[in-house]
């Protein structure tokens, strides 16, 4: 039975063109064709920029220049540099990737991969490290608490009617038994590697502004226990101990503590326990540790450090009885003191000041009073006791007697220099003077110096200028000019003899008839210098009022003048003259 039949005819063809070899094919390669990154112990990817790809594109078997290259990385930081992919970086918290690469030349396309992975054997290495000195620590605690549990377990009894339970109590003292536990430069603490342990007190990083102990080390490629070794102490044995503490710790690594007991004050024979600190990763954190001192163990010593790297800063360290943490307490005031040459024993005091000065300062910062070396008091001012019949005030250079009701004598040397001795009845009134010769001296009033204020205005060319000219202008006025120095012309008169003040001598003063200049006190040099002066306040005015007649005309109008004195100085003598401006009123 036949279901279907076909039929193939077959015809003669002509062959046509043949096709590519392939010889000439584009070829995109990279070297390598995967990454493998390192991490160091504290898991941080190292080296990769030494990690490179080469790109290369193949026309055939020749290396090509591609028309442009574009590179995609995924996961990661990298870049094209010249034939080259160089990875600047991992991106965070990722482990492996790829970037893809793309080439076109001759308007073909070719593309490849570079897959990465990221190796955590070193950091893995260093983490089981730290994990293991931390169960060491924790299996010893272990030990401790099991030690401690048997113990209470000792103490319950039972009887046929009832059980009996001793519980231990929550206590503390709030006494800080750890010497050098300040920070402060009492010799009192031993440095391991001073390089890396440091006391510093910045306040941007400071707790409540105390100093802390800084530990920071970096690239240690061994242990090298860096840290700090607090002075010995001494405490009663079979009874509880708390350690506490502010830590501001970065990183993974843990600093830790080492606790030695012994039986004698040379450490000999010790037992040591040991216990980390955990990270803070940054900020400030309390940690408290809380242990037992077994029976006989009365001797006591503290090291703080870290086994190899870490960066941790550590303040406020306070060891105290029970097992609550209290308020830190400054353990070295006495040392302190000591330090500062201040020594009490039982009602006495002394003080060995070890400065040329034993200062009293107020609360402004100023040093009101103080001792020097020799035993020699300086002070603002001093008062004696008042006994009943007065007292005795001494201010500067200036001693003051008080009877029961009021200043009655006044001597020493004056604001001017000159040596006084007054007396004063008990109403205030000054009764009499004596100069410094034993003599009687005149009147106060006629004693007394006299100021009148001058002004430089220039050499002596300016004598024969007319009142008129400007220069003279801020001078006739009532108000004192400013901006030019300012000299004192003053008089004074003694006992019928002139008395000489500042760098004049008497005989100066004597042939100028009591008058000379001295420079304003404000002004830097007490130098006169020769030329032209005029006062600087106050000037004369004079008026006349004008002249009616009788049927009322004006004969002369009201005259108003103006007066200035103009004091010339040359080679310590003055003389004087006026000017005089005219108007009508």
């Amino acid at each position: 039975m036949i279901i279907a039949r076909t039929y193939i005819t077959i015809i003669n063809v002509s062959d046509g063109p043949k096709g590519d070899t392939g010889d000439n094919a584009l070829t995109l390669v990279c070297t390598p064709t995967s990454l493998t990154f390192e991490t160091n112990r504290d898991g941080e990817i190292e080296n990769t920029t030494q990690r490179k790809v080469q790109v290369v594109l193949y026309e055939g078997q020749t290396a090509v220049t591609p028309t442009s290259t574009t590179v995609t990385p995924y996961n990661c930081y990298a870049r094209l540099v010249e034939q080259n992919i160089v990875v600047d970086g991992i991106s965070p918290n990722q482990w492996s990737g790829h970037i893809a690469i793309t080439a076109t030349y001759k308007g073909q396309t070719r593309t490849a991969r570079v897959e990465f992975v990221v190796s955590a054997q070193k950091w893995n290495e260093a983490k089981f490290e730290a994990n293991q000195k931390q169960f060491q620590s924790i299996i010893a605690q272990n030990q401790a608490d099991k030690q401690g549990l048997e113990r209470r377990m000792s103490t319950i009894e039972q009887t046929a009617d009832n059980i009996q339970v001793e519980v231990r109590k929550q206590t503390f003292s709030g006494v800080n038994l750890l010497k050098g536990a300040s920070l402060r430069p009492l010799n009192l603490l031993s440095l391991q590697r001073a390089q890396y342990v440091t006391i510093v007190k910045y306040p941007s990083v400071a707790h409540f502004g105390n100093p802390y102990l800084s530990i920071s080390r970096h690239g240690a490629t061994q242990d090298e226990w860096n840290g700090c070794k607090f002075p010995i102490v001494t405490i009663q044995g079979g009874k509880t101990y708390t350690l506490s503490m502010f830590v501001r710790i970065y990183g993974s690594d843990q600093p830790y503590i080492e606790i030695k007991r012994s039986k004698s004050k040379d450490m000999s024979a010790p037992k040591t326990s040991y216990t980390n600190i955990p990270s803070s990763y940054g900020v400030w954190k309390q940690y408290t540790h809380t242990f037992d001192m077994e029976d006989g163990y009365n001797y006591l010593q503290i090291f703080i450090g870290c086994t190899r790297n870490g960066e941790a800063y550590i303040s406020e360290i306070q060891l105290e009885e029970g097992t609550k943490a209290t308020t830190w307490k400054d353990p070295d005031v006495e040392e302190s003191l000591q330090a500062a040459g201040i020594y009490i024993n039982g009602n006495d005091m002394s003080i060995n000041a070890r400065a040329k000065h034993f200062n009293y300062i107020d609360q402004q910062g100023n040093i009101v009073a103080s001792v020097d070396e020799t035993g020699a008091i300086d002070g603002l001012k001093f008062r004696t006791r008042n006994l009943g019949a007065g007292y005795i005030d001494l201010t500067g250079s200036l001693m003051s007697v008080y009877g029961t009701v009021a200043k009655n004598i006044e001597f020493g040397i004056d604001d001017k220099g000159r040596a006084i001795l007054k007396f004063y009845d008990n109403a205030g009134n000054n009764t009499l003077n004596l100069s410094p010769d034993g003599l009687k001296a005149e009147d106060i009033r006629v004693a007394s110096f006299s100021p009148l204020g001058v002004c430089y205005i220039g050499g002596f060319d300016i004598i024969n200028l007319p009142a008129e000219h400007s220069i003279f202008n801020p001078f006739f006025v009532d108000t004192k000019p400013s901006g030019t120095a300012v000299y004192l012309y003053t008089g004074a008169k003694m006992q019928g003899k002139f008395v000489a003040h500042g760098g004049w001598s008497q005989a100066q003063v004597e042939t100028n008839n009591g008058k000379y200049f001295q420079t304003d006190k404000p002004q830097l040099s007490n130098s006169v210098v020769n030329g032209v002066y005029a006062a600087s306040q106050p000037q004369v005015k004079l008026q006349m009022p004008g002249t009616m007649r009788p049927d009322g005309g004006i004969t002369s109008l009201p005259k108003e003048w103006r007066i200035i004195t103009i004091y010339v100085f040359r080679d310590g003598k003055i003389s004087t003259f006026q000017l005089i401006r005219e108007r009508n009123l």
